[in-house]
């Protein structure tokens, strides 16, 4: 995930969250309190990151509850826990909204990202350090290639560095996948 600044309260990265729903999942950066990054469950309760979040900076996120425990993982390291006796999640009909929440009738979003969000995922478990540790590990961009201007015509040189051997790039662009 990458962030920029934001100047808000806290940011949604990911929400299943309504103003009323007791059943609510949340991860998202709170800046109110250092722009550490916090994961929690609101019939639960959560846990926040010792990691401060920096911009232009990509994380890789992690929150998981199981058995009373309150987690949250930035970049495959286990950085806070925290314990509750109520731990059942349950589950409520809100959708599952990136980048913001959404209050109950309303057409509002509010707690907005500003920043970019890549490769989501969700599992119906909790989650091992190993396996969060494996999914960190499995493909990291170690340096990412810089912006360049060129002109119509011309030739550009992009230089990826990953820490996967047998990693493949893809480069984008609005129209569609460039070769």
């Amino acid at each position: 995930m990458g962030v920029s600044n934001v100047s808000c309260c806290r940011s949604d990265i990911l929400s299943k969250n309504r103003d009323s729903n007791p059943n609510s999942i949340t991860l998202r950066v709170n800046h109110a309190q250092d722009n550490d990054f916090g994961f929690g469950a609101s019939n639960v309760g959560g846990t926040g990151s010792i990691s401060r979040v920096t911009d232009n900076r990509w994380y890789h996120v992690v929150g998981t509850i199981s058995d009373g425990f309150v987690r949250i993982y930035v970049n495959g390291v286990l950085e806070s826990t925290s314990y509750y006796i109520n731990w059942n999640i349950g589950s409520n009909n809100s959708p599952l909204l990136i980048g913001k929440q959404q209050g109950d009738g309303s057409q509002t979003f509010f707690y907005l990202w500003n920043g970019k969000i890549d490769d989501i995922g969700m599992w119906n478990r909790a989650l091992s350090q190993q396996e969060i540790n494996a999914l960190y590990q499995a493909c990291r961009i170690i340096i990412q290639p810089s912006n360049q201007t060129t002109g119509t015509n011309r030739n550009v040189q992009f230089s990826v560095v990953s820490s996967e051997p047998n990693s493949t790039y893809r480069w984008q662009s609005n129209s569609g996948c460039v070769s």
